[in-house]
């Protein structure tokens, strides 16, 4: 059994915590666990077993994540004090009350994945969500409810073509991925509170959301010349039914189009179109400074083009579009455990605005950045295995 200590800045927060795994001599069953807390006492804990004696391997996997927030209000009904406006009216000062906040998120899944075809590999899952709200208020009054209930059942196909090169990973330059993803969810959402007649309580009220998604994801790349690669790449995304915006796709932030926010692009539709081009900075023969080997620098120059929406069809001159950089930095830590660095800056071109709940925010043209370090890059194709990440 292994203990990897993990020490992280959350938010603005200090948050240890520790990584378990261990696995049997011929890797037939695999456990990994972690589980950190910071400062304000939020956690995370997380649980994994891959259990390989079969041709599929199964596999179920946990997470339970607590986190807090507080919030100030005005009370209406105590009035503690009254002060002259710009126009000489008395206005009432009402005293404030506090509320303290945790929210509970639990996620289950199981499933089963396997190698379908020499270049195909599929996966079934099923997965039980449950996301809760405790609130707590200042005369020691609490009130707990669950928001949300979630229960989606899904088949994933990844196709990887991509041949084993040196600096398969950080650098590919041939081969094509795709991902194909086709779920059913059945989910509950509130939308409301009623009086229960028996217990005298308040009690949520859902709406159901049923409905079938599919999404896709295809990239290749080419290697024209010297050691230029171009990668083109289209993203798809549809739902057959209009839902809360809780469930919709979207098409912003670190995993879709850079240079908008997340929730700025939203719907029960989604496309998005994209082209890199990538190219070595810095390419030595793996030295060494302290406990790290330096595998790499690379630099490229990317742009995204496209949307998500709702209850209107596709319209070209709604389509949105960015442009951005990216370094990536490939080495190894401590002598063997592989880091992907990303950094990436990404503008958007068009002013987006989203009215929700009578409220709405506009999200002007900006720069976007984003820093990510992990053990590899394209992580966006999660069933990939090794092939195409050689050393």
């Amino acid at each position: 059994m292994f203990f990897v200590p993990r020490i992280a800045w959350d938010y603005g927060t200090f948050k240890p915590g520790v990584y378990v795994s261990s696995s049997d001599f011929l890797e037939k069953l695999n456990l990994f666990g972690g589980f950190d807390m910071n400062t304000k006492g939020e956690f995370d804990a997380i649980g994994m077993l891959d259990f390989k004696a079969f041709r599929p391997t199964f596999f179920a996997l946990g997470y339970y994540l607590t986190r807090k927030d507080d919030e100030r209000f005005d009370d209406p009904f105590v009035i503690v004090d009254q002060v002259e406006d710009e126009n000489g009216n008395l206005v009432p000062v009402y005293d404030k009350y506090g509320v303290d906040y945790k929210f509970n998120l639990m996620l289950f899944d199981l499933g089963a994945r396997m190698q379908l075809l020499p270049y195909v590999e599929s996966e079934l899952r099923a997965s039980v969500s449950r996301y809760e709200a405790n609130l707590k208020y200042e005369d020691g009054m609490t009130f707990h409810y669950t928001y949300f209930i979630g229960r989606s059942y899904q088949a994933r196909f990844d196709f990887n073509t991509m041949p084993a090169m040196i600096k398969g990973n950080v650098h590919p330059r041939a081969g094509t991925r795709a991902q194909l993803t086709v779920g059913f969810e059945d989910n509950k959402f509130i939308d409301g509170f009623e009086v229960n007649s028996d217990a005298l309580t308040l009690q949520e009220v859902y709406t159901n959301y049923k409905f079938w998604r599919l999404e896709g994801d295809v990239t290749h790349w080419y290697n024209p010349m010297g050691r230029l690669t171009v990668q083109p790449r289209l993203r798809f995304g549809y739902l057959d039914k209009q839902v809360d915006p809780f469930m919709d796709l979207y098409a912003g932030g670190l995993h879709g189009m850079r240079g908008y926010s997340f929730y700025s692009l939203g719907g029960t539709r989604r496309v998005i179109g994209s082209m890199a081009l990538r190219h070595p900075l810095w390419e030595p023969n793996r030295p060494r400074t302290g406990w790290i080997h330096w595998d790499g620098l690379y630099a490229g120059i990317f742009g995204d083009v496209g949307d998500a929406w709702r209850e209107r069809d596709f319209d070209t001159d709604k389509l949105k579009t960015d442009i951005g950089l990216e370094v990536r930095a490939k080495f190894y830590s401590w002598y063997g455990y592989p880091t992907a660095v990303t950094f990436s800056a990404a503008r958007a071109f068009d002013t987006v605005s989203v009215t929700e709940n009578d409220i709405t925010t506009v999200y002007d043209p900006d720069w976007k950045f984003y820093f990510t370090v992990l053990f590899n890059f394209e992580t966006i194709f999660p069933l990939g295995g090794t092939r195409g990440d050689h050393r």
